[in-house]
């Protein structure tokens, strides 16, 4: 970007991004869910401060329908084989990780609590078999609920805190990715050795000027 007289800043992200969103995102968090229903909050975790809507800008980024690739993409091809190597890595650890946390709600466990859950419900006068069908009635891309959204997410909370679903869900889940952790230790430490190997070519690239047709 600089041989074309412009200035890129690279794009960062916000370091409490996975944080806020497993807090925003907690069934039990009452701030949340008395604001947005069953919404979770949207919140802007890039840092961007590269022009907006500068076509001499974008083009010379990205690249055009044309022979130019854009500077992107060429560096992005510098490195692509190391990058797939080690994202398809961490791809197989994370999908590993989300089939053995699937499957509470059909575990015995899960169906005993999601059973007093809807019980509960019930008392209430609202009829649902889970919170996640409970969800599925409303617009939870609309971060201002309806009254009878809140009506229902805090009858789904207060039910919740009573018969102990999350909390019940959590030690399932906890166990279950001990479990898998311990059962994949190899894989990911493979893992964490490409992503210092990718790291380490990408830092020491960044202090050269890479040479572009």
């Amino acid at each position: 970007m600089e041989k074309r007289g412009l200035v890129y800043s690279p794009v960062t992200y916000s370091d409490d991004a996975d944080s806020r969103w497993a807090r925003d995102s907690n069934p039990l968090n009452l701030e949340i869910a008395t604001q947005f229903g069953y919404a979770v909050p949207r919140f802007d975790d890039i840092r961007n401060t590269n022009p907006s809507g500068d076509a001499a800008f974008d083009e010379a980024l990205q690249g055009s329908d044309g022979p130019d690739a854009g500077c992107a993409r060429q560096s992005a091809a510098r490195f692509s084989d190391q990058e797939n190597q080690y994202f398809d890595q961490v791809n197989q650890l994370l999908y590993g990780l989300y089939e053995v946390t699937d499957g509470f709600q059909s575990s015995s466990d899960g169906l005993a609590s999601l059973q007093s859950w809807s019980r509960c419900m019930a008392d209430m006068g609202l009829s649902f078999q889970s919170p996640a069908g409970a969800a599925a009635s409303f617009d939870t891309t609309d971060d201002r609920p309806s009254v009878d959204e809140l009506r229902v997410r805090m009858a789904d909370f207060d039910c919740d805190v009573e018969v102990g679903l999350t909390k019940e869900r959590s030690q399932w889940e906890k166990i279950a990715v001990e479990a898998y952790l311990e059962d994949q230790a190899l894989a990911i430490d493979e893992a964490k050795v490409a992503e210092a190997a990718l790291l380490g070519v990408l830092a020491s690239q960044a202090q050269a000027v890479p040479t572009f047709p």
